[in-house]
């Protein structure tokens, strides 16, 4: 199989790999993961450099996702997600979610996680200009509502986070606010959240938001 025909994304297809961020490439271009620009661009050479589509659009032509995960024991690792395989990574645990894509009916129970980025629109007048959502004292939960609202509409229901959001600022073109979500819920409706799968939620997904892992419990 050569690579032009590994290039050929398809609705059939979805990946996730574990990356370590010790691994040659990631290393070689990104030395701190908080710098998401770097993280961005160490991602993306893990991909054959004949992506489909013009060089700005190619991580949205084959929805590639990432996340920085940092599990309770062991190292750091990227969670990379695309509709096609990473190259030269074939040690690498690789998952085929389209098993677990199939699988999902309505009233499934899932456990999930997803980073996002909550902003909210600064005005009536100002529909592009995005402003941070953080708490305060006349809105306390405004992080945690925000998820909540985007996992609904995803397709979620009856959501409950296991812990409040842990939040985050990172480095990007500006500063990046980011907030993890961890928790539970029931499938309201299969279709769309096999789309938010695949193509993310939200904001800021070539710096590492957006992506939504799920398990069936």
């Amino acid at each position: 199989m050569t690579a032009s025909t590994l290039s050929q994304p398809t609705v059939n297809t979805l990946f996730l790999t574990a990356v370590p961020v010790t691994h040659p490439v990631i290393r070689r271009i990104c030395k701190d993961p908080r710098d998401r620009v770097a993280l961005h661009r160490a991602v993306m050479n893990l991909f054959p450099r004949d992506l489909p589509g013009p060089a700005n659009q190619r991580r949205h032509a084959s929805n590639i996702l990432f996340r920085l995960d940092n599990p309770p024991t062991g190292m750091p690792r990227l969670l990379v997600q695309a509709t096609i395989p990473l190259t030269g990574t074939t040690e690498l645990p690789t998952r085929d979610l389209m098993p677990l894509m199939s699988a999902l009916t309505t009233r499934s129970h899932i456990q999930f996680r997803v980073v996002l980025n909550p902003v909210k629109a600064a005005g009536k007048d100002q529909r592009w200009k995005r402003t941070p959502i953080v708490n305060t004292l006349d809105d306390p939960d405004a992080i945690t509502q925000f998820g909540l609202d985007q996992l609904t509409r995803a397709g979620l229901a009856s959501i409950t986070l296991t812990d409040l959001p842990r939040t985050d600022l990172v480095r990007a073109k500006t500063a990046l606010w980011i907030a993890q979500y961890d928790g539970h819920g029931l499938v309201a409706n299969p279709d769309q959240l096999r789309n938010v799968i695949r193509t993310g939620i939200g904001r800021s997904k070539a710096y590492g938001c957006g992506l939504l892992s799920i398990a069936i419990v």
